[in-house]
């Protein structure tokens, strides 16, 4: 049996928030720019909805910083809409195999679930989204669509000195996600979350 996928996320009636690993020189330099240009030459860059995820992978803030971005709702839905799956699963959109290689060419983003991850960094029982972009589609993306951009290496800190501590972390140190609704028929068959 597949496992569950959900978008677990922060969102409003407005925006939804995602985090996009960087390097500090990356990071300071979208803080002070306002702007992630300096990406444009990257193979690849994805963002995810999940804050722990994104804190686990990035070793705490000590290989990466967690940077925290803000989407208009309907830029992240036509994300959503305009993307294709990592790997071939049969739908109405590509049928056969040959069809979704085709749609991986043509698609403007990668939609791909991954196990979600407790503080530990163990797998919990449903998988969680992640959208991936060329370099160059993201400093698009991100000038249309992203409303804030902020650096959450304080929160990050406090919790690896929590856990360094060998005490648990408390629920009102992390961002409350929820699961994010997906109205739209045509993004369940594209991205194909557990509804």
């Amino acid at each position: 049996m597949s496992r569950p996928r959900k978008i677990k996320a922060i969102y409003d009636a407005n925006a939804i928030t995602v985090y996009l690993l960087c390097t500090p020189k990356e990071a300071d330099r979208a803080i002070r720019d306002n702007s992630f240009t300096h990406l444009s030459n990257q193979k690849q860059v994805w963002i995810q909805p999940s804050f722990i995820w994104s804190t686990v992978r990035s070793g705490f803030g000590q290989k990466m910083k967690v940077m925290r971005l803000d989407i208009a709702k309907e830029g992240f839905l036509w994300a959503l809409e305009h993307s294709c799956l990592a790997t071939f699963q049969s739908n109405p959109v590509h049928p056969t195999k040959k069809d979704w290689e085709e749609q991986r060419k043509k698609a403007l983003f990668t939609a791909q679930w991954d196990a979600d991850l407790d503080l530990d960094g163990r797998a919990l029982q449903y998988d969680c989204l992640r959208l991936g972009f060329t370099g160059e589609m993201f400093v698009r993306y991100a000038q249309d669509w992203v409303v804030n951009i902020q650096d959450m290496s304080k929160q990050v800190h406090v919790i690896w000195d929590v856990l360094g501590h060998g005490v648990d972390v408390n629920d009102d140190q992390l961002p409350r996600e929820e699961d994010y609704p997906i109205y739209s028929s045509r993004i369940a068959t594209v991205i194909k979350p557990t509804l």
